[in-house]
């Protein structure tokens, strides 16, 4: 649920949050409470369990409705600037671990397509396979697009044993055919969307932990550094995430760093830190290893290992874009 609550944040700050709509907030309150140690250890009571459940599954069903407006919104291609509201309606598919998928397992037959959206939360090229189930025999995949196969249907024999090309036609009143070949849902709708510059990869040793729209516009930011000192030759060294890359089309106008938890700046923080001396070990503590402070022009964050780093984020003003944005909040 974690890992779906950060994607939905993601997807939501690409659309841009509006008060009026649906918002992961719900499910972000949850998760905290469910993070309380009766929760993680089970030891809280039988009514405080089905409270638990029930805000969780509130906190979904709404962040649901994000991630589907969102998707909608980032497809469409007719949208120039802001999002209205989208005829197109994406259903999720959460029960997949039991091969459950309602929307995948209607009858595709009749020239239907099935349109399969899928989101990468994370900031690397990463190469899967999507499995879901489908109630007809045979599927092709194509580019962004999955169409049914009603019938087995080969140019040339494929050598699998029948000795023969396949060339299988049934027939309904007035339609006889092999292959489906519905409407192209891809040539009235952008088939790609990526929210990082489309040539740039995080760092291997880097992980994207939060991205979230504040008020105001502003953004939360959060990176971590995956490994420790030693722990790798190539991937536990000092590494650079480029911000300009990271929010291509926006320009960034400050960068504040923060807490580990956001609530006062790093600055400020660093100012009330305690200084401990333990006896007899003043020189056998190795001096730790930070990134260095951001350039306001070259906008790269420095990660050491094991190293996790907060920004707050804020960008030029969009006048255009504010003004759209204030007209559909209307």
């Amino acid at each position: 649920m974690s890992g779906y609550y950060l994607a939905a944040r993601q997807l939501e700050f690409f659309k841009g949050r509006n008060g009026s709509r649906p918002n992961t907030d719900s499910l972000a309150d949850a998760l905290a409470i469910a993070q309380h140690h009766d929760a993680v250890t089970g030891t809280e009571k039988q009514h405080v369990a089905y409270d638990y459940a029930k805000r969780l599954s509130v906190g979904y069903n709404e962040a649901e409705n994000v991630v589907a407006s969102s998707l909608a919104c980032l497809t469409d291609s007719k949208s120039s600037i802001g999002c209205g509201d989208s005829s197109t309606n994406f259903q999720q598919c959460p029960l997949l671990n039991i091969t459950y998928c309602p929307a995948s397992e209607t009858d595709l037959s009749h020239g239907k397509n099935l349109i399969v959206v899928i989101y990468n939360s994370l900031g690397w090229k990463r190469e899967d396979v999507v499995r879901f189930p489908v109630v007809n025999e045979d599927v092709i995949v194509l580019d962004g697009q999955i169409e049914l196969m009603l019938h087995r249907r080969l140019l040339l024999d494929d050598s699998r044993g029948v000795a023969e090309a396949l060339n299988e036609t049934d027939c309904i009143p007035g339609d006889c055919r092999g292959l489906t070949d519905g409407d192209n849902w891809m040539s009235s709708h952008t088939p790609t969307f990526s929210g990082i510059d489309a040539s740039y990869n995080l760092p291997d040793n880097v992980a994207l932990i939060t991205l979230q729209e504040l008020e105001g516009g502003k953004v939360l930011l959060r990176l971590a550094h995956l490994y420790e000192i030693g722990e790798d030759s190539v991937l536990s060294v000092m590494t650079r995430v480029e911000l300009k890359k990271l929010f291509p089309g926006k320009k960034i106008a400050k960068v504040t760093e923060m807490s580990l938890s956001a609530n006062q700046e790093r600055e400020e923080m660093e100012k009330k830190r305690l200084v401990w001396e333990v006896e007899g070990e003043a020189n056998k503590n190795p001096k730790v290893v930070r990134g260095s402070q951001v350039d306001p022009k070259k906008l790269d964050v420095e990660l050491a290992p094991m190293e996790i780093r907060t920004f707050v984020i804020e960008f030029e003003f969009d006048l255009m874009t504010d003004a759209f944005k204030k007209m559909i909040d209307v």
